[in-house]
């Protein structure tokens, strides 16, 4: 099946980012016909043969630049084709057939390729490559006649000798010219079919042509005789270049605000090199000139992240030290460094070195051509980089074999022997109390650039392919496919959302409106396409505990499927309004829902202390029962999460906002640890993280923790307006504990007595040194309205109180440390789901039925209420069980559910 590979670079001029760069690109060469076979017309065979050659050779030359560059073939996104065109409708019509040759030479592979590639290159290569042939070969550049016009000027040369060109004929193109530039009829034809079928922005083409016809009115000499001012329009190829390569989307500004900037300079130099005799230059000249200020551009056009606060001195917490370029390398440090790490860095911590030595044994790796932008580039970059190219040779013979190593999965509390990827999803927490973790984390063997021309749907399986190993690649795709569809409300299912340089990942847009669904519309497809590996012939028990969102992301994902039950227990008065009536209203003769007096905590506890009782699971398999699980301790809930964060990264590179190997920070609100332990995991497979910011509430022990070492859970337990983080007891932080202790399990599991027996414990000052990419931060209930409140005043854009509060610890984080690398907030759920908490933020009123208040929101926010929201109004209430705090009565509950 061919692969789609997606628009890379979304934003100007294209706006329908769901369509493939080839797509775009396939429009384009649409929308160039008329001109081209305008040009043919005129010119006959001879403009016909540079056009053909023109576009071969620019495919040659791209071909021939990824053999060199040792790059995939990237001819198939049709760019080449796109330069190879335009730059052929660039040439006057009698040019030898050798010059689009040289042209594109220089334009492909020396403007385009040699920066990277498709959105690195900095200039415009078509109009490179025209202005290499103006310099070497001016003269014959400016000699338009063939075809049927065998004398005559070009319009502005006509102009100059004081002949006044026909006006009729000027529109048309019935003058000498450059192949493609002179009917203006046939220019915008092909404009208006690229502006109809909504691909290009007019923004950038306006903005130039308005400008210049200013400037000239003005200054040119002629007034405002329209009859001049026409005249220089079209001739020169102005309008063909403001329209079909001003808006060259690789070269031109993000923000519209620097479109705006951009096509104001492009206007106003070709005004000025017209003033200075460069009549036919300007057109070309003028565009190279803007493109070399789109950086500057930029800057000055995309405002600051919100939040920022310049500090006076940087403070950089935790980076590691450059080593100095003269020190040596011993053996023990080059051992630690395995083939797929780029950057220069250890991951010491992140997996042991026995995984690490197996992995560089087991299997070389691609990952993508290391970036290395220090010229001091220490020896132990240098080793690093040259085992990456031997990796990256290695893996490519050995790609069309599948070949890629097992990895099993073991518990953190115990040396018990690994177990394969399906039954650890089966049985969800291992039998000594420990959760599973991977004997070796694999690093992602596509490049970012091939991850970056993927869907959600590839991406996923690119991820989970490599630590779902037990399952086949028609197992996990179905999984994906199933889970990944029309049950979201975008086709990227979480789209990055960019408010003015801040980017938010908004993992909301599935069935409950919360990330949750992100990994529990998969987890049942997971659990029962393992159930039938493992020939389990006993039914499934999911028994979770909720803080508000995993409980109906879990029965939404279970209800109804076959051979399963799910228990779902959530604190009787720790959830929103909204989050209780959409578990209680959940439908399925498979489903329970019950109300636990007491806290998350208490309820996670009990759920606990459920799965590793010996009595009651040998009374469950005497009924034909087995528990699982779908909370995070559950490692199918794990893995999908690891996608949006690889997706996350290889948008903001699709999108140019970053180039690839460049590091990002993640700012993830989190209470239970899962969210952010996914990123590390991320992070550990290949992604480029600088800081991973965890935000946390006013129930802030692992803020605590990351600043003293010690983990303390006694305290006192405040509900918040995030109650999804309300947690004192983070059961995922057990599987970081666990790596950066050495991948120890004795270590581990003296700590887990300890935090059960004591409520306390603390690691070693060795453990703290691997949390060096970790920052903690935390915002109280006034900060977290402060940030709601201040998102939308200023950029008109409503966030939940879990997403306010990471915003807000972004701030924090900012002011204290001045980092610009690029940062990525974790958006976890809608607003509509925490109503009156953000209506209240807002300064509206709150005192009315919690569906009336929906109502109020979408009017506020502009947008309309969910379907999970709208189709609540009216549903049955079902579920009304409730039950006490401690494992006894939980316990009971569910005996009496199942029938036990």
């Amino acid at each position: 099946m061919k692969r789609r590979v997606y628009n890379v670079y979304q934003h100007a001029p294209f706006s329908r980012s769901g369509l493939t760069t080839s797509e775009c690109m396939f429009f384009v060469i649409l929308s160039l016909l008329p001109a081209a076979g305008h040009g043919i017309y005129n010119y006959g065979i001879h403009a016909a043969l540079l056009i053909f050659i023109s576009i071969s050779s620019a495919v040659l030359c791209e071909l021939f630049a990824d053999a060199l560059l040792r790059k995939g073939v990237t001819i198939l996104d049709y760019s080449c084709i796109v330069t190879g065109l335009v730059g052929a409708l660039l040439l006057p019509p009698s040019v030898p057939l050798y010059y689009p040759v040289i042209a594109n030479a220089a334009a492909i592979i020396g403007a385009k390729m040699l920066f990277g590639g498709i959105g690195k290159n900095i200039l415009n290569p078509a109009a490179a490559g025209n202005l290499l042939l103006m310099i070497v070969f001016r003269t014959r550049m400016s000699d338009f006649h063939g075809g049927v016009f065998a004398s005559g000027e070009e319009p502005l040369q006509a102009l100059l000798s004081g002949a006044l060109p026909d006006l009729k004929a000027l529109i048309t193109g019935n003058t000498p010219g450059r192949i493609g530039t002179g009917s203006a009829v046939m220019i915008l034809l092909g404009a208006a079919f690229l502006f109809a079928a909504g691909i290009v922005d007019i923004l950038i083409p306006l903005v130039s042509i308005l400008t210049f016809a200013v400037l000239f009115s003005l200054f040119g000499g002629q007034g405002l005789s329209p009859y001049y001012l026409l005249v220089q329009l079209i001739g020169g190829g102005f309008l063909f270049a403001a329209f079909f390569m001003a808006n060259d989307y690789t070269t031109t500004p993000m923000s519209r605000k620097g479109k705006v900037y951009f096509g104001v300079l492009y206007g106003a130099f070709v005004f000025v090199l017209r003033k200075l005799s460069l009549q036919e230059e300007s057109a070309v000249i003028g565009l190279l000139a803007a493109n070399a200020f789109v950086r500057l551009i930029d800057k000055a056009s995309m405002t600051k992240p919100f939040g920022v606060v310049q500090a006076k001195k940087i403070i950089r917490i935790g980076t590691p030290q450059r080593r100095p370029a003269s020190s040596v390398l011993t053996e023990k440090e080059a051992e630690r460094i395995p083939a797929a790490q780029v950057t220069g860095s250890e991951t010491a911590g992140t997996i042991s070195d026995e995984a690490l030595n197996a992995q560089r044994q087991r299997r070389p790796v691609e990952h993508r051509e290391p970036e290395i932008r220090d010229n001091d580039m220490t020896e132990l970059q240098e080793i690093v980089a040259k085992e990456r190219r031997r990796g990256v040779k290695a893996a490519r013979k050995r790609r069309g074999g599948q070949t890629r190593m097992e990895v099993m999965y073991k518990s953190t509390r115990s040396d018990a022997a690994p177990i394969t990827a399906s039954a650890a999803i089966l049985k969800g927490l291992a039998d000594d109390g420990g959760l599973f973790v991977p004997t070796v984390i694999p690093a992602l063997d596509r490049s970012f650039e091939e991850l970056a021309g993927m869907n959600y749907k590839e991406v996923a399986y690119e991820v989970m392919k490599l630590v779902l190993t037990d399952f086949t690649e028609e197992e996990l795709r179905g999984c994906i496919d199933k889970a990944y569809g029309e049950n979201f409300d975008t086709a990227k299912i979480a789209p990055i959302k960019d408010e003015s340089g801040t980017y938010f990942m908004e993992l909301f847009h599935g069935p409950t409106i919360a990330f949750k669904d992100m990994a529990l519309q998969i987890l049942p497809h997971l659990m029962t396409t393992a159930a039938k590996k493992n020939h389990l012939d006993r039914k499934i028990v999911i028994l979770t505990a909720t803080s508000g969102d995993t409980g109906k992301a879990a029965l939404a994902g279970f209800a109804g499927v076959p051979d399963t039950k799910i228990v779902v227990f959530y604190p009787k008065d720790g959830v929103s309004a909204i989050q209780k009536r959409q578990m209680v209203t959940q439908q399925g003769n498979n489903t329970c829902v019950i109300a636990a007096e007491g806290n998350f905590d208490n309820c996670q506890s009990g759920v606990k202390q459920i799965f590793t009782d010996e009595a009651l699971r040998k009374k469950m398999e005497a009924a034909g029962y087995q528990f699982s699980s779908a909370n995070s301790i559950n490692i199918g809930r794990l893995v999908p999460q690891i996608v949006y964060y690889v997706w996350a990264y290889t948008r903001l590179l699709r999108n140019r906002r970053i180039s690839s190997g460049d590091e990002v920070n993640f700012v993830v609100p989190t209470g239970n640890f899962g969210d952010i332990l996914a990123a590390y995991y991320a992070k550990a497979m290949g992604i480029p993280v600088h800081r991973l910011i965890c935000a946390s509430n006013s129930n802030k022990v692992l803020f605590d923790f990351f600043r003293t070492g010690t983990y303390d859970r006694n305290r006192e337990f405040i509900l918040t307006s995030s109650p999804s983080m309300d947690i004192l007891i983070s059961s995922n932080l057990e599987r970081l504990i666990y790596h950066i202790a050495g991948d120890n399990a004795a270590v581990n599991a003296q700590l887990m007595k300890d935090l059960a027996e004591k409520g306390v414990y603390h690691i070693s000052d060795e453990m703290r040194s691997k949390l060096d990419c970790f920052y903690g931060g935390y915002a109280d209930e006034d900060q977290t309205a402060d940030a709601i409140r201040l998102m939308y005043e200023n950029h008109r854009y409503v966030i939940d109180p879990h997403t306010a509060v990471a915003a807000s610890v972004y701030a924090q984080y900012q002011t204290e440390t001045a980092d610009e690398t690029p940062t990525v907030i974790v958006s976890t759920a809608s607003p509509f789901k925490f109503e009156t908490s953000v209506m209240r933020a807002l300064g509206k009123e709150t005192n009315m039925d919690d569906l009336d208040l929906a109502d109020e929101l979408a009017r506020t926010a502009g947008v309309p209420v969910p379907q999970a929201v709208a189709s609540l109004r009216g549903a049955k209430i079902l579920h009304k069980g409730v039950c006490g705090k401690d494992k006894a009565s939980m316990q009971s509950m569910v005996e009496k559910f199942l029938g036990l």
